[in-house]
């Protein structure tokens, strides 16, 4: 099992894991659980919709498709108006309202994380290219963010916005100031 997420209630667990058998690479829920979003190998993006129960039905609602390798990383905006998907296509795709909307080109190696900020100003991608993309949630690219040394697995924002946390496979976790003309504020090491 490589991905979990529970829904901002508590009340809903998603999984995915990427090996042989198993095709999920990726997971979102929504803010409030409303709809849960998996990637995977068989490059489509499957949405389900929370039914009136509170449970989610056996098969996807909707599969979205249009990357040309695995879909590996996915984020749902704040307000639910996006998703982001990553591809090992070293494409990003923005979809609104189940439909293709824009193709992120910028990145030389696979997508590995996305994460829009908690006030959906921001997208940020993390690449096995050891760079992280800032954008702005309409696709417009603003920054690229260049320190690490490795490929980069995990992106998060701050509850405010204000700062990003970058990890990376060079054991290193980076701290920093999206809007800030030095925007690397500090490195942390400790990792093996």
């Amino acid at each position: 099992m490589l991905r979990a997420q529970f829904t901002s209630d508590g009340q809903i667990v998603a999984a995915g894991a990427d090996q042989t058998s198993l095709t999920a690479s990726g997971l979102s829920v929504q803010r409030h659980g409303q709809r849960l979003v998996a990637v995977g190998r068989d490059r489509t993006v499957k949405i389900w919709q929370r039914q009136v129960n509170g449970l989610f039905a056996a098969r996807p609602n909707r599969v979205l498709t249009g990357h040309r390798a695995k879909v590996t990383s996915v984020a749902i905006s704040p307000d639910g108006a996006l998703i982001a998907t990553g591809s090992a296509d070293k494409t990003i795709s923005l979809w609104r309202n189940y439909q293709w909307v824009a193709t992120l080109t910028g990145h030389h190696a696979e997508i590995k994380t996305l994460t829009f900020s908690p006030d959906g100003r921001w997208l940020a991608s993390g690449s096995a290219d050891n760079t992280i993309t800032l954008w702005q949630s309409d696709g417009t690219r603003v920054n690229t963010l260049t320190s690490h040394s490795a490929a980069i697995t995990s992106l998060a924002f701050s509850p405010d916005s204000q700062l990003l946390a970058s990890a990376s496979v060079d054991s290193t976790v980076k701290i920093w100031q999206p809007d800030h003309p030095n925007p690397l504020l500090r490195t942390l090491t400790g990792h093996q």
